[in-house]
């Protein structure tokens, strides 16, 4: 199956300081690969980019168009930042409407659904090369393909089908290797990596990362600021990290014991478990869940862990953070109890047919 892959809001490279806004893309495009599919990235090339035969321009594409089986796009926010023309997101949309096989949409991210964009690239000087007939997504156009489980309550912008895939364990087919948090040379008891979101998930963050005792060392980094928290009152705050480029990602984690996966309230609606859960396993962390977001108790399987590592409430979490900090064995017991949990069964280059088989059986 030859199949054309394309990602909104951001260009598709192997650049070697990639951004996060890339990872779905490559971790689609591998999973693809991995299933036996011949795979093609069509994006914005750069003379300074890397040169990777399996990427590139927009204009390779419509060229080819009949060759391919499939169109994929890999859900992204488009954004025309000042109003400058962009033609990664409007030539998507212009591909989409002249495809005429199924087209596959990659929802990773809830709150990241096909957006209609013919009226903002209509009302810019560049855009009247365009008509809305070119960018309009009609309905029944677009497979979607989500890591949500509650499939039933997404009804997007162009929906054929919903289809759920467990794509969020795309970390266990990227990363090639388990790493292990140096119990001894940590510096946090806990951690967080992200950003304010919007402050969708203040309340949460907010549970379990402020008013937390002295003796408790946490931090917080990414794209986030103590002033955009408006609902902590006097609870002890955590301390702020930079952000950091996306190389350095899983050296930061490492330098706590522990996180918590929380979520915004989409997520938690449409029963989603993030991919950053199978990363901070993978990365060598205690991987504590809010049990509000994981409320159909599906993230672990050991019944070990779905009682030890399911946190209630802040009182809940410091009990057991202060648990692993006062014992290294139950330290290392929980970390090697996680990882085989996180395997158990899971065949990699299985879970990549499936995947390549379910985009098939679309029509």
């Amino acid at each position: 199956m030859n199949i054309a892959v394309m990602k909104i809001g951001a260009r598709i490279h192997e650049n070697d300081k990639i951004g996060s806004a890339s990872n779905e893309a490559l971790a689609t495009i591998k999973m693809l690969q991995l299933g036996g599919a011949d795979v093609t990235a069509f994006t914005k090339v750069l003379s300074s980019d890397k040169q990777k035969n399996y990427i590139k321009n927009y204009h390779d594409f419509f060229n080819n168009i009949d060759n391919f089986d499939r169109l994929v796009i890999v859900n992204g926010n488009l954004n025309f930042f000042g109003g400058k023309c962009s033609d990664d997101g409007p030539e998507i949309y212009r591909a989409i409407n002249l495809f005429k096989k199924p087209i596959i949409y990659m929802f990773y991210d809830p709150y990241l659904g096909m957006k209609q964009c013919y009226k903002s690239v209509l009302s810019k000087e560049w855009g009247k090369k365009y008509t809305q007939e070119q960018l309009e997504i009609k309905p029944n156009t677009l497979h979607y393909i989500t890591q949500c489980k509650q499939t039933n309550l997404i009804n997007e912008i162009g929906q054929k089908s919903c289809i759920y895939y467990p794509i969020e364990k795309f970390p266990m087919i990227m990363e090639n290797e388990l790493y292990k948090v140096d119990f001894d040379k940590t510096e946090f008891d806990l951690n967080y990596a992200g950003t304010f979101r919007g402050g969708r998930r203040e309340e949460s963050m907010i549970e379990f990362f402020f008013g937390m005792p002295e003796d408790i060392k946490v931090q917080m980094f990414g794209n986030i600021k103590l002033e955009q928290f408006t609902k902590h009152g006097e609870l002890r705050a955590p301390e702020f990290g930079k952000a950091v480029t996306h190389e350095k990602v899983r050296e930061q984690i490492q330098k706590a014991k522990a996180t918590v996966i929380i979520g915004d309230p989409r997520y938690i609606e449409l029963d989603d478990i993030a991919e950053r859960f199978y990363e901070s396993i993978i990365y060598g962390q205690i991987t504590f869940v809010d049990e509000k977001y994981d409320r159909t108790n599906r993230a672990y399987n050991n019944p070990i862990l779905k009682q030890f590592l399911r946190v209630k409430n802040r009182e809940d979490l410091v009990y057991k953070l202060k648990a692993i900090k006062n014992d290294k064995q139950l330290f290392e017991d929980i970390i090697r109890l996680q990882v085989e949990d996180l395997y158990k069964g899971f065949d990699k280059i299985k879970f990549c047919n499936d995947f390549v088989n379910l985009i098939g059986s679309l029509n």
